[in-house]
Order: structure tokens, then sequence, then C-alpha cells
């Protein structure tokens, strides 16, 4: 069966974590002809349709919310149903007296957005003059086992400086009921009230907004055959905090026996803000958290950023990236495909494993609250272990994942000998065949039990359980690695090779040029600030290229196709869990603090900007400290 999931990304950067998942599922798909099956079901996140023309199309099942102005130059019922000539027929405007036409400025397309939309007019040419009979064999996308056969190599695009909103980046096709704008709020435009938790709980009482993602949700649930919950992604800082506590209501009351899977999401907030807007933007965050707790399945809050509640706070560091905090592009892609990564240990096509497992294990009565952690690329150096489970052997003291969860650390409550991890769900994505090796180096009586493991499974089973013995460990084993072509940013340092595996004797070339030497060598500093000079000025012709090309290719990244700058990656293995453990009471005592704080401040300006009832602050508080002793 298929258990379906119905995913709701409410809020601007969680439409910006949702581009990029959806990107990078879609670059996954196995198509016809390909002799292989996925080993991902996309049939849970993805629903089959037909457009005007009575081909068969692949959408995700997807419900989002953002602010009017936020679409860039995505229409709103979007392009794929639609028919080319849609407005243009006789009679479509029924209004037959004089019409004052306010047209805003076009707003123009990216190279990447301008190549997509060069693909669809090649297609539509094809199909009108008879050419094709709804075969795309000839503009099939890149997939992984075509960049792995070298059957084909992506253009690079550097996106950094032509990104204004998730859109300009969006590759996957969104059905025309996916898109709900609210139309009286707008982007980037200051003093806009809807920054408030209230505003948005006020925006979903008034029953236009919750009535159109009602609509569409029960049409998506009508359609599935056995629908297992849904995944909700949520900005939890603003007005759409409040109105994903309203949705998830709604969700709750409506179809109580499905799992909710919601994931809060955070950007970094690197520059310093006035009061009030810290004020507003921790009273959501902590009243956000508060309900989510109280409707969902299980809450993992997502975020790069090293605190949750500063007005200015850093990125986490990861070894083998090189990523712009500042940057919701950079920062969302990261959190994606950790999200990816994370998910696929219940969309696993021949895994009973479901949503519905993953709650059963890692949640317990009050404690819903969990954290995700990831390995961004798996930090397994060619150059220095000969297998997987020399690896593992290097972390038997510390771990091989950074928090995605804000407000997490080693050690958060306790000393890292006595901290506690009740449960966690661990899965390990791309580990090439030829990195499980029983060699070993060294006579420790886990490293050798480790060895003697025939597969990786048994492997990183064995290092969970010897590791956190008092934890209840699952191990899910996916041989896909996680695809990060096209559009996603090249943050990858120059010793990531295009499959994803590190190698730290990699030799670095110099070029005169730095963006050039940006792009090919992931070089750092002042260089890569100059890159939009340096793109304007960098003249490569095609013999310079040509050479460059042969210099970087190696035996696992093999073009057929030489693009315009060949170097990137294109795949990651990775290593990601959830799990629950002491190390979440810092994260809750953060919001019993945060939450005290402002329960002082309404208290003295009662029926300010906020309109935050006193009542709603105390349940709060006192959630948080129960759970903060829960989990301690």
């Amino acid at each position: 069966m298929p258990n379906e999931i119905i995913t709701l990304q409410l809020g601007h950067y969680s439409n910006y974590v949702g581009a990029h998942w959806w990107n990078m599922q879609e670059s996954s798909f196995k198509y016809d002809g390909e002799t292989e099956i996925s080993e991902i079901n996309h049939d849970i996140l993805f629903r089959e349709g037909c457009n005007y023309r009575g081909e068969t199309t692949f959408t995700p099942r997807l419900v989002l919310v953002d602010l009017n102005g936020s679409l860039g130059t995505l229409p709103v019922q979007g392009t794929l149903y639609d028919s080319p000539n849609y407005g243009k027929e006789e009679g479509h405007f029924m209004w037959d007296e004089n019409v004052d036409m306010h047209q805003s400025t076009l707003v123009p397309r990216n190279q990447f957005l301008r190549d997509l939309h060069d693909e669809d007019e090649l297609y539509e040419q094809r199909y009108s003059t008879g050419a094709t009979n709804g075969n795309h064999d000839e503009l099939k996308p890149c997939t992984s086992k075509s960049i792995q056969n070298g059957d084909c190599s992506p253009r690079l695009y550097d996106l950094d400086k032509e990104i204004q909103t998730w859109s300009d980046f969006k590759k996957v096709h969104y059905h025309p009921r996916s898109t709900l704008l609210i139309k009286k709020h707008y982007q980037n435009t200051d003093g806009d009230s809807f920054n408030s938790w209230t505003a948005g709980m006020n925006e979903a009482k008034s029953g236009v907004i919750l009535g159109q993602v009602e609509e569409a949700v029960r049409s998506y649930a009508e359609e599935c055959d056995c629908m297992q919950g849904f995944h909700i992604l949520t900005d939890a800082y603003d007005g759409f905090g409040g109105l994903s506590s309203v949705v998830m209501e709604y969700i709750k009351d409506e179809f109580s026996g499905k799992s909710r899977a919601c994931f809060p999401t955070f950007p970094v907030f690197s520059e310093t803000c006035k009061a009030a807007k810290l004020r507003s933007r921790t009273m959501s965050s902590v009243l956000t958290m508060s309900s989510l707790l109280e409707t969902s399945s299980f809450v993992c809050p997502l975020s790069l950023s090293q605190a949750l509640f500063q007005g200015s706070a850093k990125g986490r560091s990861f070894p083998h990236l090189i990523y712009d905090a500042s940057s919701q592009y950079h920062t969302s892609a990261i959190i994606a495909a950790s999200l990816e990564a994370a998910t696929c240990a219940y969309r696993q096509r021949s895994n009973a494993f479901s949503l519905l497992n993953l709650v059963e294990n890692l949640t317990s009565g009050s404690r819903r609250l969990l954290e995700m952690q990831s390995a961004l690329p798996l930090p397994y150096d060619v150059d220095q272990y000969s297998g997987f489970a020399d690896m593992l052997c290097n972390y038997v003291d510390q771990n091989p994942w950074q928090p995605i969860t804000p407000g997490t650390s080693l050690n958060s409550c306790q000393s890292q000998t006595t901290e506690q991890i009740f449960s966690q769900v661990v899965s390990l994505n791309g580990l090439p065949k030829w990195a499980v090796q029983p060699q070993s180096t060294s006579n420790a009586s886990m490293q050798t039990e480790l060895h003697k493991c025939v597969d990786s499974n048994s492997m990183l089973k064995l290092y969970m359980d010897g590791r956190f013995q008092s934890s209840n460990n699952i191990v899910n084993v996916i041989s896909d690695p996680v695809m990060v072509t096209t559009s996603f940013p090249q943050i990858f340092s120059n010793k990531v090779g295009c499959d994803g595996m590190i190698s730290t004797n990699k030799v670095t070339m110099n070029y005169s040029d730095p963006y050039t030497e940006h792009l090919l060598n992931g070089t750092e500093s002042s260089k890569v600030s100059s890159r939009q000079d340096g793109a304007k000025n960098s003249s490569l012709d095609a013999e310079v290229i040509d050479s460059l090309s042969r210099k970087l290719r190696t035996s696992s990244c093999t073009a057929k196709r030489t693009p315009s700058i060949s170097k990137r990656t294109e795949s990651v293995p990775m290593l990601t869990n959830f799990s629950t453990s002491s190390r979440l009471c810092k994260l809750l005592g953060q919001c019993h603090k945060q939450g005290t704080v402002m329960m002082r401040w309404a208290s003295r300006y009662q029926h300010s900007e906020s309109g935050v009832e006193e009542e709603l602050l105390e349940e709060a508080i006192e959630k948080f400290k129960t759970l903060e002793q829960d989990y301690a």
C-alpha cells in the first residue's frame, strides 16, 4: 500500500526548505527504461495526475502558504496544468465596462529558470507539431544513475546573487491547488503586521486562508488509498507560527488517527534587530513550540542557528561546508538535505518501517520533542580509512554528525558521560559498496567485531548499540546517495569530490580568476566575496574549459558531455538521525526562560503590539518547566 503523506509548508523559510527538498527528490527519480527500481517509494509524498493534454503528471502532495509577493516569477496556479491559451479565449473576461489596468514590473528570470522555460518551450513545440507523443526521453533530466554512468552532467549554476525568493530555484512543478497566498500581507514589506503570533492566529480564524487549507487537505486526503499522516514544515518565529497552531488543531481534530510530524524552521538571524522585533520573534517562537507540542505526534525544530532566542546568532560549523549563514538559500539547502536523508527511514519501498513506527519508537507520553543531527557529507576520508569500520572506530568518543536542531549540543544539560539517549533512528545514505571492507588495523575488541561485519547495516547497528548502550537504536541503510545537482548551492569544500567522498590529500589547483577558483576548488575567504565581479569578467574559452574538465574528472564521475565548468558535487553520502535525549532539556529550558521574560513584558504592556493573552504564556511556561524535568 502507498501509505501516503500530505505535506504542508507554512511560511517563507519553510518554502525555501521545501523547494530544495522537492528538487532533491525529483533528481532521484528512476524513469522508464531504467532497469533499477528506486529504493524510495515516491508515491508516499508525490501524487499522480493528468494535465490538459491527457499526459500523466507527478506532483508533490503539497499545500503551501506564503505572503503576497513571495512567488517571484511563479504563477499562483503554476504552469503544469494550464492550456497555453488560458485567459485568451473569447468571453474569458465578463466585465463589459472600461477597465483600468495596473501592471507590475516583470520580474526577470535567472539562468536556471530560463533553461527550465526553454525545455518546456521545446517540448511544447514538439508536441504542437506532432514530433512527440508524450515521450520525454530526449528531454529526460539528469538522474542519479545517468550521472554515475557518465551519461549526463548537469550544468553548473551560481545562483547566490540571483536568489530573491524560493521560486527562483524551484524545479519541480506544483499542483494548482498547492499554492495559497495571504493576499493582504506582503513579503519583505517594512512594517507589515504579519510578524506576530497573534496576527497569524487571527488570520487563520478569519476563515479565509484556513478554509482554503482545509479544502486542499481534504481534496488530497480523498485521493489517498491508505494515508499514514502529515509532514508540517512551518516558520515558527512570525505570524505563520500562529497560523500553524490553528491549522494543526484542525488536522488533529479531523485526522486524529494519523501521524503528524511537525518541523518548525528557523533561519539564522545573523543581524541585530530592534527590541520590538526581537520580542515579537521570541513570543512567536515560544507560543508556537508550546502549541505544536500539544497537537503534533512529534516536534523536531530545524535550524543551523546555534542559539534560538538571540537577536544575532552564528551558524553551526560543518567540517566540509563553506556556506553563508545569513543566506536562506544556503541554510535551507543544508536543512533540506538532512530532512531528505533522515525521512528515507520510513519512505523505503522494501522496508515496512513507517512514520507511525518512528513516532512509536521515539516518543513516550509527553516526550514529543525530537532533535535531528546530520553529517553532510559523511565524514569518510578515502585517504584515511580503508573501510567504513575504520571510520566508525574513529568516532568512538565523538559524534560523526552535527546538530540541526537549535539550542542543543553534545553537553547540553549534563556531561558527556552522564547524558542520556532515550531512543534514536539512524539513516545511512549512499555509502559505496567498496567502502565496506573487513580490514582492521586495530586490536580493540569493538573494532575487531566491527570489521567482522559483512554489510554496512550490521556494522552501523553494532556501532550504535556499542556506543549508546542504554538507547533503543534503529538503523536504516539506503544505497542511493542524496542528490545535490542543478540548483543546490555549491557549498562543499575543495576536499569533497563530485561523488561526495572526502579526500584530504586532494591537490588544489590555483587560478588567477577568483570566481573560477571558487567554483573549481571551493576556496574560502575574500575570493568568495568577489565572485560577482569574477562572474562578469571571467572569459574562459572552450580550450581552457576542456583542459580544466580533463584535470577534474575522476573515475567515479566521468561526463560524456562537458558543461561550462565541470567540477561540482553532484551527490553525497550522508549519516543522519532522529533522536530523543537529555540534550533537549537545554532547548526546553531556553523556552521556559524566554517565556518567563515575555510574561513579565506582557504583564507590563498588556494590549500592546503583540496582543498575546497572558494565560497562553502561563500555560506555555508551565509546560516547558514540566518537560524540562521529563528530559533531564
